[in-house]
């Protein structure tokens, strides 16, 4: 969670920064799979991670990390 903030703050200072939002994708990855097999799972972080991966794409259509995420 810390690092979502981190992240924000990135794109918050460049909003056109892809690596950032591969990061952000990342760590809403990571924290919806903490929740995947509870019975209250979190598909807002799945979705966040779909949005910023997407948006990172846009961002750098060459960038691989994008891509992989």
């Amino acid at each position: 969670e810390l690092a979502i903030g981190d992240f924000e703050r990135a794109i918050a200072l460049d909003p056109q920064y892809a690596p950032a939002h591969v990061g952000l994708a990342h760590a809403h990855f990571w924290l919806h799979q903490q929740t995947r097999l509870s019975p209250q799972r979190d598909d807002h972080h799945l979705e966040a991670a779909i949005r910023h991966v997407r948006t990172a794409i846009a961002l750098a259509p060459d960038l691989g990390e994008a891509h992989a995420a």
